[in-house]
């Protein structure tokens, strides 16, 4: 499976009120062999780039846990797919008027990949995309919930 996040993931590694959530989450991608997917240069990935400068100043266990991610996620195209934008293809042009422009990275990484799926903590987002058959939108919490209890196919 191909899953497009947003920014979240990097907020849920930075906040330690949320590194357990963040940590099981990529431990369950690792077990599924499933991959994380974006595009180069936009939100997610310049916050992952910003994360992974900042955590320097980092107490060391966040500091090892943004090396962890770094190296067996980011930098592994084995866990981590990143699209260039040169090569995605136009959105509809109705999908381009109604979602704000930060967003619509999100729907032609989503729109690259063979499952189509999004996992947000914006619900407004959600809303606006419930109707569309040719994606699937997840929120975070409920996503996580079936996502991270599900038993890994062997």
């Amino acid at each position: 499976m191909e899953i497009t996040v947003d920014e979240w993931i990097v907020h849920f590694i930075s906040w330690s009120q949320k590194r357990e959530v963040a940590v099981k989450f990529l431990e369950k991608i690792h077990q599924k062999c499933d991959k994380l997917v974006t595009m180069r240069g936009k939100a997610l990935d310049e916050k992952i780039w910003n994360m992974a400068k900042s955590s320097q100043s980092w107490d060391i266990g966040s500091r090892r846990l943004v090396k962890w991610f770094m190296g067996e996620f980011r930098n592994n195209p084995n866990k981590f797919r990143v699209f260039e934008e040169l090569n995605m293809g136009q959105l509809p042009a109705d999908l381009e008027r109604e979602i704000p422009e930060d967003d619509l990275y999100l729907i032609k990484t989503a729109l690259c990949t063979s499952d189509h799926l999004i996992v947000t903590t914006d619900g407004r987002l959600k809303d606006k995309l419930s109707g569309r058959s040719e994606l699937i939108i997840r929120l975070v919490d409920e996503f996580l919930e079936t996502y991270i209890s599900q038993t890994p196919k062997i």
